[in-house]
């Protein structure tokens, strides 16, 4: 989901598409004038059906939770790299072993500041569901050019189809 462009269709090859997490945000924001392989069209708010911007997701809660816990803080981050310093995880790393150490922060940071506000929704949404800090994870966008996917997608369908075109 980093690619700028990717290939899809009903053979996984057949057309080139906008990264669906970049283009899903900008359509409900912003009037974009888009180039395609079928010629240019612009793209705006006014295409959607509907423009709902509901904050209601357990991320936001998560993040809500978060800054009033303290962790979005300057002393809260600080405790939370900390706490996160040298844990590496990984696809092995089982779900407790992340519970722990955001356990541990919240400790950590409750030792050393007053946390009578704290509430227990606050304390769950941060023990169950705030998985760990993405220091580590490259979420850079991929750079792909259109005429990358083009070489890609003719050497695919030769590979499908070759004999057969």
């Amino acid at each position: 989901m980093r690619e700028k462009l990717y290939l899809d269709g009903p053979n996984s090859f057949d057309w080139i598409f906008r990264n669906e997490i970049e283009s899903s945000r900008e359509d409900l924001l912003y009037v974009d004038y888009i180039e395609t392989e079928d010629g240019p069209y612009w793209s705006s708010p006014a295409a959607q059906e509907r423009c709902v911007l509901d904050m209601s997701s357990t991320i936001v809660n998560v993040a809500l939770a978060l800054g009033r816990l303290g962790l979005l803080s300057t002393e809260g981050l600080k405790v939370v790299r900390e706490m996160w310093h040298g844990q590496d995880v990984t696809d092995d790393t089982h779900w407790q072993e992340i519970r722990r150490v955001n356990q541990d922060v919240l400790q950590a940071y409750s030792s050393r500041h007053d946390i009578e506000e704290w509430s227990r929704e606050d304390v769950y949404s941060a023990l169950e569901h705030w998985c760990f800090p993405l220091f580590d994870v490259d979420l850079r966008q991929k750079q792909v050019t259109t005429e990358e996917l083009s070489e890609m997608r003719n050497a695919l369908f030769n590979q499908e189809f070759g004999d057969w075109a």
